[in-house]
């Protein structure tokens, strides 16, 4: 088995960050809008930040496309600003399951910092 990087193995520990399945961990796999947001809930509440305020999701023409392990987080995410949704011509989508694309992921990091400095 190949040794986890110190930072995986951290936040594998602190329960950060969990695996795709009960044997595997997959650090390389891509993660998706809905994965991201489920790993900056935990760190949140790891940090002791209040991840009580949620939103119905339901606004969201996907919005009951969110998979059960991520609703908690998907509704922080967008109730703290974090996740806002992409405009499209009939109606807002999260894509929950779609990849977080880099510049994504990177709004989504920046907006966290800030709402947490």
């Amino acid at each position: 088995m190949k040794k986890q990087p110190d930072a995986i193995r951290w936040a594998q520990q602190k329960g950060i960050m969990m695996g795709t399945s009960a044997t595997q961990f997959s650090p390389n796999a891509p993660m998706t809008r809905e994965q991201l947001a489920v790993a900056l809930y935990r760190y949140a509440k790891y940090l002791g930040r209040n991840t009580g305020r949620a939103v119905n999701l339901s606004g969201f023409e996907d919005g009951n496309a969110v998979s059960s392990f991520a609703r908690d987080a998907m509704a922080w995410a967008v109730s703290t600003g974090l996740v806002t949704g992409s405009k499209e011509a009939d109606g807002t989508y999260l894509a929950p399951q779609g990849l977080a694309a880099r510049e994504q992921a990177a709004a989504i990091l920046m907006r966290y910092v800030k709402a947490n400095a």
